[in-house]
């Protein structure tokens, strides 16, 4: 009978024969592309540029037979909808993903504005601080700490925190 040490050996020194292939390396490139920055006029000509395809990008919309153009506009993506029947009366882009960035801080702002007094306390949850990631943008509260609405829509909105 094989002991489960015996196994153990085994089963380490395959996987010492395969990781070879596992591992992954990098290569040699002969001339790799030297990076070089723009300079700040190159930089304000691909913005322009940028920003006049953005606004060249028709919008699907206007694709549509019997309905009424609509305007180009500067904007990577709109959506305009019947508030009622939900029908689209505009549309950019729309089925494509974009990051919603501050528009999501201004609407919190906005919903806690309509919603709480300013000298409501907040108390911060494991869940409200454990989501963070290193590299996002935050007022460095620590787990039950405790500040007003008044003193968390500054963070939020003159921080830009999380």
């Amino acid at each position: 009978m094989v002991s489960k040490k015996l196994l153990r050996v085994l089963a380490c020194l395959g996987l010492l024969l395969l990781l070879p292939h596992l591992l992954a390396h990098a290569t040699d490139v002969a001339d790799p592309p030297a990076y070089v920055p723009m300079t700040e006029e190159e930089e304000e000509a691909e913005e322009a540029r940028i920003r006049q395809e953005s606004f060249n990008t028709q919008p699907e919309s206007n694709q549509i037979e019997n309905w009424p153009e609509g305007p180009l506009i500067y904007a990577h993506g709109a959506i305009v909808m019947e508030m009622n029947s939900g029908a689209v009366l505009y549309d950019k882009r729309a089925h494509e993903p974009f990051f919603p960035a501050s528009i999501t801080k201004l609407l919190t702002a906005l919903v806690a504005l309509e919603n709480a007094q300013m000298s409501d306390i907040i108390v911060f949850s494991p869940e409200s601080i454990n989501f963070l990631q290193w590299n996002y943008a935050h007022i460095g509260m620590m787990i039950g700490e405790e500040i007003t609405m008044e003193q968390a829509l500054h963070g939020l909105l003159l921080t830009s925190g999380n």
